[in-house]
């Protein structure tokens, strides 16, 4: 992981109608750091110490591709270089499928709305 990664996370946006998604957002966010990490700019790290947070909404399709048009820049951090790593991020990675079991809020469109936030800091120095 990039020295002055923060953290990221997932949100599910829409009913998981009793899905277990605990082992498929693990792989989710192990691809979405994967991707991320070179993506992330130098400036994160001592001694420009650059933070902020990027929010972005989007769907998922059941093959876990994000559905087309469908993120949506929700949180700027104030870096053009942070949004464009964040956003990268989500369009360069390879998820999985979603769980088998999940039929998603539409019957005819199976989808899965998330919101992904991320926010990079330093690690603590002292």
């Amino acid at each position: 992981m990039h020295p002055g990664a923060g953290s990221g996370g997932v949100q599910i946006l829409s009913d998981t109608e009793g899905v277990d998604f605990n082992s498929w957002l693990l792989r989710w966010h192990r691809e979405t750091e994967k991707t991320w990490d070179p993506l992330i700019p130098d400036e994160v790290n001592p001694p420009i110490l650059k933070k902020g947070a990027v929010v972005i909404r989007f769907r998922v399709l059941p093959n876990g591709r994000i559905q087309e048009g469908s993120m949506v820049l929700e949180g700027r951090s104030g870096d053009t270089g942070l949004d464009r790593a964040a956003w990268g991020a989500l369009t360069g990675s390879n998820y999985p499928p979603l769980p088998k079991e999940f039929h998603g809020p539409s019957r005819t469109a199976r989808h899965l709305p998330l919101q992904h936030g991320t926010e990079v800091e330093a690690e603590n120095q002292g």
